[in-house]
């Protein structure tokens, strides 16, 4: 949030920073004060979102179809990520409780990357400055 209001407009707006600084402020506060709500709430995400990656492995399954009937190279590259979203939906709706655990780990492995990579990219553009 800081480095939005710090960058000129015109790279302020390409970068997005208020919004993601926001967003990240807001799931902070959600997981910190609210987690009692979230750890009722995580299983049914979960569930959630294994139905919908089985939902987009249906879909790159005609993905990887049309790019074979339209004769392109590389076909079954979409064909073997449709059957890892799929194999990995059903996991997670099979089994919704367990891959919660993983879930939680994921998300907080993700915002320490994010904030790595907020921290770098401010560095960066200080330097640029």
């Amino acid at each position: 949030v800081v480095s939005y209001f710090k960058a000129s407009p015109t790279v302020a707006a390409k970068q997005r920073g208020l919004a993601q600084g926001v967003i990240c402020l807001l799931l902070g506060f959600v997981c910190s004060f609210m987690t009692s709500w979230l750890l009722a709430v995580f299983p049914f995400m979960g569930m959630v979102y294994g139905i919908m990656l089985v939902l987009l492995g249906i879909e790159k399954v005609q993905t990887a179809i049309d790019q074979k009937r339209l004769g392109a190279g590389k076909w079954y590259m979409p064909a073997i990520s449709a059957a890892i979203s799929v194999i990995c939906g059903a996991v997670i709706m099979l089994n919704p409780f367990t891959t919660t655990v993983y879930m939680w780990m994921f998300t907080g492995i993700s915002l320490i990357v994010e904030a790595i990579a907020d921290i770098v990219s401010f560095a960066m553009n200080q330097k640029n400055a």
